[in-house]
């Protein structure tokens, strides 16, 4: 535990930090991994040609 309340505010405010940095990182990751998927789709399903509107 820690005794002053400075030392708590001080590891609050440092976890805060590192666990928005976490959730964006995961975010980013999500949105890239969704985004290659999609685009993997779009070039391997039969139906799509270089004329399909969507």
């Amino acid at each position: 535990a820690l005794p002053k309340l400075s030392e708590k505010k001080q590891a609050f405010n440092a976890y805060k930090v590192q666990t928005e940095k976490e959730e964006k990182e995961e975010a980013r990751i999500k949105y890239k991994e969704s985004k290659e998927t999609f685009q993997r789709f779009l070039e391997n399903h039969e139906k799509m040609t270089s004329t399909t509107r969507y």
